[in-house]
């Protein structure tokens, strides 16, 4: 979990900026609300946090979560808190299953996998994509 300053600062990276300005003007806020971001007298809402997501290139409800942890942790609502790093917990495990299960799926077969392997080709090309079959052989036809 990073925390809004930790974000700030990675937004700026991953943008090229140097400056809190220009980051502000890439955000669409003003330099004194980044500023009170910059400074913990205050945390972006939910459009400011989805806006710094998507600068990042992240998942909005990431984002909108390690802010809102940090918020309830500030105000001393441990319950609160909990149920945010749960939603963040749930939502890292899911993009992190997608993205394992896209790439399984888009794997090209080992140059070495015999004629009768369960991988089959379902786009031909220079790019053919392979599904696992599960079943290990075609299904019969009656």
């Amino acid at each position: 979990m990073q925390n809004t300053v930790t974000l700030l600062d990675e937004a700026k990276k991953k943008a090229g900026i140097s400056s809190d300005y220009a980051l502000a003007n890439s955000l669409g806020v003003s330099r004194q609300l980044l500023s009170n971001w910059r400074h913990n007298r205050d945390l972006p809402n939910t459009l400011g946090a989805v806006k710094l997501a998507e600068v990042l290139g992240r998942n909005p409800i990431e984002v909108i979560a390690e802010i809102e942890i940090e918020r309830a942790e500030r105000m001393s609502r441990p319950a609160e808190a909990d149920k945010w790093r749960v939603i963040l917990a749930k939502t890292s495990t899911g993009f992190a299953g997608l993205f394992m299960v896209g790439t399984l799926l888009l794997a090209p077969p080992p140059a070495n996998a015999s004629s009768a392997s369960p991988m089959k080709p379902v786009i031909s090309g220079d790019n053919p994509m392979y599904i696992m079959s599960t079943c290990g052989s075609e299904p019969k036809r009656h």
